[in-house]
């Protein structure tokens, strides 16, 4: 049974590797695409009458997914497939690992959320860089087009891929491999008690701290005074 189950993570390695693999190309290729764009525009000062039609990465086979100026979409699958082959690689090594949020993080989908409307956001203002008394109605589209497409891959990611396919895929391995550790609510509280302890003692310092000054200069003020 454990034999089997370390086939299946293995084969699962392999398939999550590969995507991770094409993923991180993409990535890559979406990055030469977005400097190319940029050398092209400020080759013609912001005129998009200039500006070439298309703008060629590593080839069509991996251009397509070139579709944004943030490079966003691209980034967001990379980033989750790293994180399933991190897991993998966990339960391989049979590595003990709090289920709740494996294989990704606690901040994962706000994460995902956020890079998705930071790339919405910076198509956008990248209409703002075109020759205002020269951008036409296709550019704007274009751009905005383009920039919805960020948002786009995050919630598809988040939504659709994330939560409902690979994270219960993924637990479900995790304890078949009995390597699921829930982290003690009990340790987490004790770690919130000793931030919140360690914060106060900062701020009894600095307010010890002040009262030593004042002291000091009041001090001071006596001793000129005897001086005096």
């Amino acid at each position: 049974m454990r034999l089997k189950a370390k086939t299946v993570t293995t084969a699962m390695l392999a398939i999550w590797g590969s995507l991770a693999f094409l993923c991180g190309l993409a990535f890559l290729n979406n990055l030469v695409v977005i400097a190319k764009w940029w050398t092209a525009f400020a080759a013609c000062g912001g005129d998009s009458a200039q500006m070439p039609k298309t703008i060629a990465g590593w080839g069509a086979w991996i251009d397509w997914s070139a579709v944004d100026y943030s490079a966003v979409s691209t980034f967001i699958p990379f980033l989750g497939c790293l994180c399933v082959v991190k897991g993998l690689l966990g339960i391989l090594f049979e590595r003990k690992a709090d289920p709740t949020h494996f294989p990704f993080f606690a901040a994962a989908d706000q994460l995902n959320v956020a890079l998705g409307l930071v790339g919405t956001l910076w198509g956008i203002i990248v209409i703002g860089y075109f020759q205002l008394d020269k951008v036409t109605m296709y550019d704007l589209m274009h751009c905005l087009h383009t920039a919805l497409f960020s948002t786009l891959v995050a919630v598809v990611w988040v939504f659709i891929v994330d939560h409902p396919i690979v994270r219960p895929l993924m637990q479900r391995l995790l304890v078949k491999n009995n390597l699921d550790e829930p982290v003690d609510s009990d340790v987490l509280a004790a770690v919130d008690k000793l931030t919140h302890n360690l914060v106060q003692a900062a701020a009894e310092t600095k307010r010890m701290g002040d009262d030593i000054r004042e002291l000091n200069e009041k001090f001071e003020k006596i001793r000129d005074i005897l001086k005096a």
